[in-house]
């Protein structure tokens, strides 16, 4: 060990588990990876599992499918029957 660190110099970091960088405890995580945003989840964000809706949740937190056509909507936006607004818009006329 180098003398011109304090003994707890390591309990400061961590190394992150998803991409292996080292990060600081000041940093609050891994600032080279991004994390889903929703209420408990912290799912790595990659690629095909991002939310086309909101670019800080995974599809699990962000979309849902509409029951009648089968499209992925926006999380939150069904009516209670599981239909989009472009559903529900096409029933009314």
């Amino acid at each position: 060990m180098l003398s011109n660190l304090p003994d707890d110099w390591n309990t400061f970091y961590s190394r992150c588990g998803d991409c292996g960088r080292k990060w600081h405890a000041s940093e609050g995580g891994c600032s080279h990876c991004e994390h889903c945003q929703g209420l408990g989840c912290g799912e790595l964000l990659t690629g095909d599992n991002v939310s086309p809706f909101d670019g800080e949740l995974c599809r699990s937190c962000g979309v849902e499918e509409c029951e009648d056509c089968g499209k992925d909507v926006a999380r939150g936006i069904l009516d209670d029957d599981g239909a989009c607004p472009a559903c529900v818009t096409e029933e009314k006329t």
